[in-house]
Parts: C-alpha cells; sequence; structure tokens
C-alpha cells in the first residue's frame, strides 16, 4: 500500500508541474507549494522507514540529506547557477528505493527489516553524494559565468 501511495504522489507532482508549465499556470508562490510539500512528504517517508525497524538515528541522517539535496539546488539556483536535478539520489531515485524496498519486504517478509535497512543506507550514502555533485556542478556553473 505504501508503494502505492508513493507512486501516486509521484504521478500527482508530475502532472501537477506539467499543468503548470505546458498551460501556463504558474504563480510566483508555485514554487513553494511545490517544494514544501516534498521535503514534508520526504522526510515523513523516510522517517516511516526507521520507525518501523528501529533506526531513527539513520533514517534522521538520510532525511537530513535528502532535504539537503534540495536545498542545494534551490539555494544554488537563488545565487544564479544552472538548476540541477541530477542524481544519483534525487527525489525520483528516492521515492523509486522506497517502493522497491516496500514492494521487496511484502514479497518476503522475513526480510524487510534488512530491506528497509539497506535502503535507508543506501538513500543516505546516495543523497550525500548527489548533495557533493550538485555543489561542485553549482560551483561550476558559477565560476564558468565570472
Amino acid at each position: 500500500l505504501g508503494a502505492l501511495f508513493i507512486l501516486a504522489r509521484l504521478l500527482c507532482n508530475l502532472f501537477d508541474g506539467m499543468v503548470a508549465v505546458e498551460y501556463g499556470k504558474g504563480s510566483p508562490s508555485g514554487g513553494l507549494y511545490n517544494e514544501l510539500p516534498d521535503r514534508i512528504s520526504d522526510v515523513i517517508t523516510i522517517m516511516a522507514l526507521g520507525v518501523a525497524i528501529d533506526q531513527r538515528e539513520l533514517a534522521l541522517w538520510a532525511s537530513l540529506l535528502a532535504v539537503m539535496t534540495a536545498y542545494i539546488r534551490t539555494l544554488s539556483t537563488h545565487v544564479g547557477a544552472e538548476p540541477d536535478f541530477s542524481g544519483p539520489m534525487a527525489k525520483q531515485q528516492r521515492m523509486f528505493s522506497i517502493m522497491a524496498a516496500c514492494l521487496f519486504s511484502n514479497a518476503l517478509p522475513a526480510f524487510a527489516d534488512v530491506t528497509f535497512l539497506v535502503c535507508l543506507m543506501v538513500i543516505a550514502a546516495g543523497s550525500a553524494i548527489t548533495c557533493i555533485r550538485r555543489l561542485f556542478s553549482a560551483l561550476h556553473s558559477l565560476e564558468a559565468k565570472a
């Protein structure tokens, strides 16, 4: 059920963005309405994995790093760098990882704890790498403009 709701969330986000861009329905405050719920959802979803397997500290780090990926992208764009949505652990990859973990743990419940633990570790490590990549990409973009 969790995997289904994650997929629904991603599809709603995709359709919302497509409508805003395609039909010119964007507004000055649209970015806030787009980004803030995404970050809240990221934290709740990742923390739920950690609570499910009593790995709150790892989930907290994974959540923090996931939020930082978006923060670095937003801050970099604000100071004039090109927007960078690259991974390896951007929002779509994080949500895909959680969906896969949910489906795998449903298929093999005996391995649910290990599956969620590995998922949290992959999200944390991948998000850290994504933060570093986006930071260097922003620095390169800003230096190229100078």
